[in-house]
């Protein structure tokens, strides 16, 4: 699930403010077709904050504002360095893609 909303309006004659929020939402994901491992459910929401003339942009920016730490994804895989492995040359190991934090920062822009 997606969803994002943007909020424009004039601060004055020549420069606009823009407000804008964006929401992901994943449900629970299983790694593998086994369904023996889940990634939890993830929710992740972006902010940015700017202001707007003919010429240039300045934005404020805030992603994963809530410092969501849900693992992004996740693989299963064969470990052959496992030196007791469950079943001999075939233990099963999980590679896990950790989650971006909380990132801000500011963007600017010059259209000429």
């Amino acid at each position: 699930f997606n969803a994002g909303a943007t909020w424009r309006d004039e601060l004055t004659a020549s420069v606009d403010y823009v407000l804008r929020a964006d929401v992901t939402y994943r449900g629970d994901s299983y790694v593998q077709v086994h369904n023996l491992a889940i990634l939890g459910e993830k929710t992740v929401v972006n902010f940015r904050a700017g202001l707007e003339t003919e010429t240039w942009d300045l934005t404020f920016f805030v992603k994963n504002l809530f410092d969501d730490k849900t693992p992004a994804g996740a693989t299963r895989y064969i470990d052959f360095q496992n030196d007791r492995p469950t079943v001999p040359g075939f233990d099963r190991a999980f590679l896990i893609t950790e989650a971006p934090g909380r990132q801000f920062g500011v963007q600017a822009s010059y259209r000429f």
